[in-house]
C-alpha cells in the first residue's frame, strides 16, 4: 500500500483535501504513521482536527494580560511566563494600560502583531537573521543566557546543503566531508568535532545519515545549549 501511496501521492492527497472524514477515521488512516506521503496543508487539517478532539468539552477561560504600550514586549513576558501549559491554552484578553476600549478580537490581533514585531528586534538579541537568505530567522548563539523561551526557525541555506547531501553520493561533492563542523564564536571560526576524533573520520555513503543527524542536533540545540 505505501508503495501505492507513494507512487500517486498527488491524488491521493487530493483525495484527502476532498474528504469529509478525518483521517484517523477513514480508509487511509495508516498513513498517520507515514506522514511523508502527506501534503503540509493535509497533515496541517488533521494537526488541527486532533487539537480540537483534544478541546473537546473543556471550557476554556479567558487570560487577562494587561500591558504598557510603550513596554509591550516586557510586560506580556512578565505576565505570561508565570502561566503553566493549561493557561496558555485559554484565550487572552489585551489591556493596554491607560487606554479605553473592551477587547473584542481587535486588540488581541494588535498584540499579536506588535509581539511578532518585537521579539525580532535586533536590541534583544534573541534572534539573527539567517546568512543563506538574509529573510528566515535562527536563535542568536552570542546572546546572554537570560532567555526563557525561543523557538527555532529554519535555516534554508543549512536545510538544501544536507538535502542535497542525502539525494547525492557524497563522492560527487568534490572536497572531503568528515565528522566536524565549522563554528563561528565571536568572529572567530572553530572546528568542532561531531564526534570523538570527528575531524578524521570520512564522511562516506554508508554513514551519511549519521553524519546529518549528529550536525543536525549541533545546530538545533548543541550551538545554543546555553541561551
Amino acid at each position: 500500500f505505501l508503495q501505492f501511496a507513494e507512487k500517486h501521492r498527488t491524488v491521493l492527497n487530493q483525495i484527502l483535501r476532498q474528504s469529509p472524514t478525518h483521517l484517523s477515521d477513514g480508509p487511509f488512516a495508516v498513513l498517520v504513521d507515514h506522514t511523508r506521503i502527506l501534503d503540509f496543508d493535509v497533515k496541517r487539517k488533521y494537526f488541527q482536527t486532533e487539537l480540537e478532539r483534544l478541546d473537546e468539552g473543556i471550557r476554556r477561560e479567558e487570560h487577562t494580560v494587561s500591558v504598557r504600550r510603550v513596554t509591550v514586549f516586557e510586560d506580556s513576558f512578565r505576565v505570561l511566563y508565570r502561566l503553566g501549559p493549561e493557561e496558555w491554552k485559554n484565550r487572552f484578553y489585551i489591556v493596554f494600560e491607560d487606554e479605553e476600549g473592551q477587547d473584542a478580537g481587535g486588540l488581541l490581533r494588535e498584540w499579536y502583531v506588535i509581539i511578532s514585531r518585537e521579539i525580532f528586534n535586533p536590541m534583544y538579541a534573541l534572534f539573527c537573521v539567517s546568512p543563506g537568505d538574509r529573510v528566515t530567522y535562527m536563535i542568536n548563539p552570542l546572546q546572554p543566557c537570560q532567555s526563557q523561551s525561543f523557538e527555532l526557525l529554519q535555516d534554508y541555506e543549512f536545510y538544501k546543503g544536507l538535502d542535497y547531501l542525502m539525494k547525492n553520493d557524497i563522492f560527487n561533492l568534490g572536497y572531503e566531508v568528515t565528522f566536524s563542523t565549522e563554528v563561528q564564536e565571536f568572529g572567530v571560526t572553530q572546528i568542532r568535532d561531531l564526534k570523538p576524533n570527528g575531524r578524521d573520520i570520512p564522511v562516506t555513503e554508508d554513514n551519511k545519515f549519521e553524519y546529518v543527524q549528529l550536525v543536525c542536533q549541533l545546530k538545533m540545540s548543541g550551538s545554543i545549549r546555553q541561551q
